[in-house]
């Protein structure tokens, strides 16, 4: 802390405080001294230790340790380690206190802190200020001084630890650090005398010149030299004399020879006289013989300074006539110093290393020279100063054929005491991992038993990796001899990387040749984390083989399924897949759609390009077991490939994959025999009916044994076989305990039997198509069509419904999911009464989407996909006109009689597919060509023609007649369904230019006007008419009259204007606000002059009736009863708005109605000269005599006269004429 710094913390409040303390309550003979103590005490706090501990609390554990110091009195030193207590020592604390008070020396910190540490008790917080002391004849402290000036120095350490100990450990502790403080003060005590003990060493090696060689004498006297230059702590020094006794050779230690921990040579192995005879054979060779310094490492830890194992550096006693009489051992440990000097500057090193490039007669500058002494430089100084000059060479020579080599060496060189093994293991670089190191160091210390091992590892920057390994054992324990083959196998074994083994694992399946290939190519993108989890090897190869799959495929994903060879078996199911990672809940659903319980999912992503990832799950089926893969493999794979594709559905009926052995092919045949179902019959839900058939997945299976054996015409089953399956189902039946799964499974084989034909096996459909007997089929509701066609994909579902082999009628788009075939059903109804003018019978069509995109422009392209899917699906299953023949589609097995008739129109949401249609119809080659479709570029465009409305017309003309209302020429006020951009009610609302339009409404707004000016509001619909997809919401405003307004459905509430209040006749006791459907309602009892229905749904029932006999589940909260119409005169021009009771209730009210089959048949007669032109023109074109262009001219000319063919539908035009 610097001096200003110093300053400014001595003049902290806490400070203050604290010292303010001691003036009031310590006696004055004390006062000085504690203060004194309390600074220096606190020197080291910072200011935020110093406000957490605050001043009542520093006081306390000043004072105690001030007590505590003062109360060593004469000792050499004084240890505690306690929990404070507010009673003892005036305070608290959450772990242990440790203090000592010793007279100052080198070492304290450092030994202390270090026991802790080997306890692994970490410090919370250390205070260990030096302070001066005098203390008096009693030891007691009368002053505390300056450390730094004082001739007397103490050393007061105060630790607080993190965790409070128990009374036995915190005894046993005590007495080790004041064992920990005796040794450092022997050490200190004996510095010099230690010293001069290591020059004494010196001259005991000159003195065996008559031994060793000159060289081993000088670099012995150079290195003990140099140890004396900071290069190595002294901690202890004993001699020890070998005797020659009548009994024969023995050793002992010198009496009064020790110093520094080394002091009490009574604790010494050889305190005693010890015979060589009774040491082991390996000791005694060492003793009598080797080299003139020996250097090793003690099995004791250093209690001083650091802990770690003592460094023993020992000289021999020679005498005159060169026998080895004795040694001098210091003990100690090397200096940092030591340890970061290069090897070829420390004197010994230096000498071996000469020692080494000599033996091998290097040539200074040569390749081999610089390689052997980098290598040399890379081993531990430990090794270094341990090994001798010829296990040295031996090791640096084995390095040097490694690099030169590759591959894996180990060496091995064992301790002169047998106190310890030193391992080299050298290997490629790219080999290394911190996993295998550690695999090796538990094996080294399991092969030579060791019970500690220490490592030191060397990359420098060559290609290889060299860790120094030295194994410790315990005394007494023989060292095992290893073979060093053996040693270097395991190793080898050890040293195997992830890659290797995939690399094999690969070659093993794919040959060598292409396995390698793989290898080297995905190996290096798995990451760490995978390659170090315990690996199956042969999941792995799946892993790859799927990955090189992926490469090339255009789905952008691969599933892969497997189950786990060995542990607690999961089967893995992974998924692969490119561009980046899967959110969980994407992709779980799929996997529990098939009975699996995901257990655990693992992530990996791959390294390098296309942001690959495989999610690999471990599954177990329902059962808690893995899969049975024998059979089901493909088929578990598969369907998962065809709900990520999305062509199956994701849900429950996909159990049966795997319980059933169903491909998702054969499901999806179920599927839309249970979706069909539905729309037939809602008495059950989709779930409970996949239940139904999971519980009896034979049953199951044979449906669809039944349905194959019918169906698939490369089988060409004969109808003994597919009866034989039948009657097997129906016998099965009778097992099934449930009558309600009875009725679903039975209702599914009535369904399949009532099946005439299926696309199921023509090449590249886009949806499942079935054709029915609607009569056969188990609880249909009347009146039965004569056949019906439904089609099924996950994107779309559809019906269409035929009365009779020749037919016709509109397709929809409908928005009715649930009830859509009830819809069709009763639009059937309908076009059959208005076809009764013409030959065909009538017919209806609708599909719904089950994806609705989000913005207008995707949901208008998704509409138009399906609307070309539905047509697919119709013409997959209908024969065609050959040159005369009839032919039936290719894959298709019919078992009804030839049916070639098929014509359908635009209808609600398809106004504009006609071409569309015909565009398919031509890609098939169906011989009615563009006639497929009426109402075409090449047709008769009914909204252009007005063609549906001006019929409708007619009748609401007749009824205002009968009224006494020209409405060519008399205004009258009408509400309306629907809105300017349709074609029934814009064409409608612009019959003539009389018409008051007081309100009306769509999907979408409420358009209310209460008193509009017919010639203003004429020309202003007329203009949204022909804007291309106008709302209501397009209205000018500002031509509105008083209290009109333009309404958004989606709107919480609505407060009508009196004006429209009044208008629309709501009574005043209603609500000022209300909400868009209550207004709605409102609109539709209006007491006005026309209601016309230009729309889509129905509106009115009767009072005898419920919501459900409507059938229009959307608008039951807008459905009014037809007693309580108040207009005069209904128009329909479009189809279903009214029920039948209700019209028939309406119009036992006084109200004007006809049938929607009446009003808007206009169409239908249209439509039908319309196909009826084409398919005669076309033999024409047949025989050449007449073209395509010339055709279309014709229909075009011809329009006039088909619409005027009928007078009662020449509209407000003609009757002008007329009146003119």
């Amino acid at each position: 802390m610097s001096e200003t710094a110093e300053q400014k913390h001595a003049l902290h409040p806490v400070l203050d405080t604290l010292f303010a303390r001691i003036q009031a309550e310590v006696p004055t003979d004390r006062r000085d001294a504690l203060t004194a103590f309390a600074r220096a005490f606190l020197r080291r706090l910072s200011d935020e230790e110093l406000e957490h501990h605050g001043a009542d609390l520093l006081f306390s554990m000043v004072s105690s340790a001030f007590a505590f110091a003062d109360q060593r009195r004469n000792e050499a030193a004084a240890v505690r380690v306690f929990v404070p207590t507010d009673a003892d020592e005036g305070y608290g604390s959450v772990g242990t206190i440790v203090e000592t008070n010793t007279d100052d020396s080198p070492f304290l910190v450092d030994s202390v802190s270090e026991e802790l540490a080997a306890r692994e008790l970490r410090v919370r917080l250390l205070v260990h200020p030096v302070v001066g002391t005098v203390r008096d004849e009693r030891g007691r402290i009368e002053r505390v001084l300056s450390g730094r000036d004082a001739s007397h120095r103490e050393s007061v350490m105060h630790y607080e630890l993190e965790r409070r100990l128990g009374e036995t450990e915190r005894a046993d502790l005590q007495r080790k650090i004041a064992e920990i403080l005796h040794d450092v003060d022997l050490v200190v005590r004996d510095f010099e005398p230690m010293q001069e003990r290591a020059r004494h060493m010196m001259d005991l090696a000159r003195a065996a010149a008559g031994r060793y060689t000159p060289e081993e004498v000088s670099g012995t006297v150079d290195f003990l030299d140099w140890l004396l230059q900071l290069n190595f702590v002294l901690l202890g020094y004993r001699e020890y004399d070998l005797l020659d006794l009548p009994e024969g050779r023995a050793i002992k230690a010198t009496e009064g020879s020790g110093l520094g921990i080394l002091s009490d040579v009574s604790r010494s192995t050889f305190a005693d006289v010890t015979a060589l005879d009774s040491l082991p054979s390996y000791i005694r060779q060492r003793i009598e013989d080797g080299d003139l310094l020996v250097i090793s490492k003690t099995k004791a830890y250093s209690t001083v300074h650091r802990r770690a194992r003592m460094d023993y550096v020992g000289v021999r006693k020679v005498s005159p006539d060169g026998r080895i009489t004795g040694e001098a051992r210091l003990i100690g440990l090397f200096t940092s110093k030591a340890y970061m000097e290069p090897a070829t500057k420390t004197p010994l090193l230096h000498h071996k290393l000469e020692q080494i490039l000599a033996a091998e007669d290097l040539i200074p500058g040569s390749h081999d020279y610089k390689t052997v002494v980098e290598l040399f430089g890379t081993f531990p100084k430990d090794e270094l100063f341990q090994g001798s000059a010829e296990e040295l060479r031996t090791l640096v020579i084995g390095l040097l054929q490694f690099e030169e080599q590759a591959g894996i060496r180990v060496l091995i060189r064992k301790d002169l005491f047998g106190r310890q093994v030193s391992i080299v293991v050298a290997l490629p670089r790219e080999r290394f991992t911190a996993r295998l190191r550690k695999r090796l160091q538990e094996m080294f210390m399991e092969r030579f038993h060791g019970v500690t091992v220490d490592y030191h590892l060397s990359l420098g920057e060559t290609e290889s990796a060299k860790i120094f390994f030295t194994v410790h054992v315990e005394p007494g324990v023989q060292v095992p001899e290893i073979p060093h083959e053996e040693l270097e196998a395991d190793v080898e074994r050890l040293a195997r990387t992830w890659d290797d083994d995939l690399a094999d694992a690969l070659a093993a399946r794919l040959g060598e040749q292409r396995g390698r290939a793989l290898a080297a190519t995905y190996a290096p993108r798995f990451p760490d984390y995978y390659k170090t989890s315990d690996t199956d090897w042969a999941l792995a190869v799946d892993n790859v083989l799927n990955l090189e799959e992926l490469a090339s495929s255009p789905d952008g994903f691969v599933v892969g399924v497997g189950n786990e060879s060995s542990g607690e078996r999961l089967t893995r199911v992974r998924l692969y897949k490119t561009g980046g990672k899967v959110d969980l809940s994407a992709f779980m659903p799929l996997l529990e759609s098939l009975g699996l319980r995901v257990v655990e999912e693992i992530p990996v992503h791959l390294e390098g390009e296309g942001r690959v990832f495989i999610h690999d799950f471990g599954v177990l089926d329902a059962r808690g077991a893995v899969l049975d893969l024998e059979g089901a493999a493909e088929a578990v794979r598969d369907a998962l490939g065809a709900m990520w594709r999305g062509e199956a559905e994701v849900d429950s009926l996909n159990r049966l994959v795997i319980v059933g052995g169903l491909t998702w092919r054969q499901i999806q045949v179920l599927r839309a025999y249970r979706t069909y179902r539905m729309r037939v019959s809602a008495r059950f839900t989709d779930e409970y009916r996949n239940d139904a058939m999971a519980a009896y997945p034979q049953i199951s299976a044979r449906l669809v044994g039944l349905f194959e054996a019918k169906f698939d015409p490369v089988r060409d089953a004969p109808e003994e076989e597919a009866a034989a399956i039948r009657d097997q189902v129906v016998e099965d039946l009778q097992g099934v305990a449930s009558l309600d799964q009875d009725l679903i499974l039975r209702s599914l084989l009535g369904t399949i039997e009532a099946t005439v034909r299926t696309n199921a096996y023509r090449p590249d459909r886009v949806a499942l198509a079935i054709k029915l007997r609607s009569a056969n089929v188990p609880e249909m509701p009347k009146p039965f069509p004569l056949f019906e066609v439904f089609v099924y994909s996950p994107a779309m579902e559809a019906i269409h419904l035929r009365g009779g082999m020749v037919a016709r009628g509109g397709i929809r788009w409908s928005d009715r999911k649930e009830d859509y075939r009830t819809e069709v059903l009763g639009l059937m109804k309908a076009q059959k009464v208005k076809n009764a003018i013409i030959v065909p019978d009538g017919s209806k069509g609708g599909f719904i989407l089950k994806r609705r995109p989000g913005t207008p422009d995707e949901l208008k392209e998704e509409v138009l996909a399906q609307y070309v899917t539905f047509m697919h699906g119709l013409l997959d299953l209908t024969d065609n006109y050959v040159q005369g023949a009839v032919v039936h589609p290719e894959g298709v097995r019919a078992l009804d009689g030839p049916d070639t008739y098929l014509v359908v129109a635009a209808d609600k949401g398809t106004a504009t597919f006609s071409d569309t249609a015909n565009a398919v119809s031509e890609r098939y080659g169906f011989w009615l060509g563009d006639a497929f479709a009426s109402g075409g570029s090449a047709g008769f465009d009914h909204k252009a023609l007005g063609i549906t409305a001006r019929g409708a017309w007619e009748s609401v003309k007749r009824h205002f007649r009968q009224l006494g209302v020209d409405v060519l020429r008399d205004p009258f006020k009408a509400v309306g369904i629907g809105d300017m951009s349709g074609d029934v009610f814009g064409n409608g609302m612009l019959y003539t230019d009389t018409i008051k339009l007081v309100a009306a409404f769509d999907h979408r707004h409420v358009f209310l006007d209460p008193n509009p000016d017919p010639a203003t509001s004429f020309a202003e619909r007329k203009r949204l008419f022909q804007l291309p997809g106008s709302s209501w919401n397009d209205y000018d405003r500002s031509i509105l009259s008083e209290g009109g307004s333009v309404v958004d459905r989606a709107a919480k509430s609505v407060t009508p204007s009196p004006e429209v209040r009044a208008v629309l006749g709501i009574p005043p006791e209603a609500p000022a606000g209300m909400t868009p459907a209550e207004l709605i309602r409102w609109i539709l009892k209006a007491p006005v002059d026309l209601l016309w229905n230009g729309g889509i749904g129905t509106y009115v029932k009767s009072s005898e009736e419920t919501h459900e006999h409507a059938g229009d589940r959307m608008n039951d909260g807008l459905r009014v009863d037809g007693r309580d119409l108040r207009a005069r005169v209904v128009g329909e021009g479009g189809n279903l708005g009214f029920t039948q009771r209700g019209r028939i209730e309406y119009a036992r009210s006084g109200g004007r109605i006809n049938t929607d089959f009446i009003d808007n048949s206009a169409g239908v007669d249209t439509s039908d000269h319309e196909v009826n032109w084409k398919i005669l023109l076309g033999l024409a074109i047949a025989r050449g005599e007449l073209t395509l262009e010339g055709r279309n001219r014709m229909l075009e000319a011809c329009a006039p006269d088909v619409v005027a063919h009928d007078r009662s539908l020449r509209g407000p035009d003609a009757t002008a004429r007329g009146r003119g």
